[in-house]
């Protein structure tokens, strides 16, 4: 993996929030996983490793550049993910072309099956579909378990969701499935135990519904922001290891 490339260089931040983005960026241990550059917007998909030692944070970490050529300024958005669907989903839906973003090299651990591939395609083809309420990563000798819990708004039944990734850091490969439960306290209830069965979603209609306000949101103007999609401020996250 290579070192991120904003492509900012010449161009100071528009405002006080992608000045404190860029700090932080700068202090973490990052690499490249993929990136998409335009003129005036960069997407970039990274693994932060600074986060396996003293942040308490998934180490996928996404970056929305978007640079205001005739200001010379330019504004950042970032978050972090425990499960790199949800990553691409978030670049998609702040402009990034899907297709560019899709595809990850070797140096991540790959989906180990086809039921995999089809959680995450389910992911990010819906933009708006999840609300994210938490995440949670760790590793342990030879696996690694990450999950992320949403409520789908695509759903009309058993709305609460629970993303479960099961890595395997011998063979670099990983499981993804999707759990339904009826509300956030069940979910949590079962991801303390984990002795029966992750209970399956049922089957739903796949949804396109992309807002004005969520998908594909650039700033009108430097320093101008519009509401964003997850993951929000104060979203409790917990790692304790490597990213899949």
């Amino acid at each position: 993996m290579s070192a991120p490339d904003l492509r900012v260089t010449g161009y100071a931040p528009a405002d006080p929030s992608t000045e404190q983005v860029l700090a932080g960026l700068s202090a973490a241990e990052l690499g490249t996983v993929v990136d998409h550059h335009t003129d005036t917007t960069s997407y970039l998909l990274m693994y932060d490793t600074t986060a396996t030692w003293y942040d308490p944070k998934p180490q996928v970490r996404t970056v929305a550049v978007h640079r205001f050529l005739e200001h010379g300024t330019f504004v950042l958005d970032t978050a972090f993910h425990t499960t790199i669907a949800f990553a691409q989903r978030w670049l998609a839906d702040r402009g990034a072309p899907l297709d560019a973003v899709s595809v990850v090299g070797n140096d991540l651990a790959q989906p180990a099956d086809a039921a995999t591939e089809g959680v995450e395609n389910k992911i990010r083809a819906d933009s708006g579909r999840y609300d994210l309420a938490q995440v949670f990563h760790e590793d342990l000798d030879v696996t690694c378990d990450a999950w992320t819990l949403v409520r789908d708004n695509a759903a009309t039944q058993l709305p609460v969701r629970v993303f479960l990734q099961q890595g395997d850091l011998e063979e670099r490969t990983y499981t993804l499935r999707e759990g339904a439960f009826p509300d956030t306290a069940t979910a949590l209830a079962w991801l303390a135990d984990r002795t029966e069965p992750l209970p399956a979603a049922p089957e739903e209609p796949p949804v396109q519904r992309v807002s004005a306000a969520r998908a594909r949101s650039v700033p009108a103007t430097p320093g101008s922001r519009t509401s964003q999609p997850v993951p929000a401020p104060g979203v409790p996250s917990v790692n304790r290891g490597r990213s899949l």
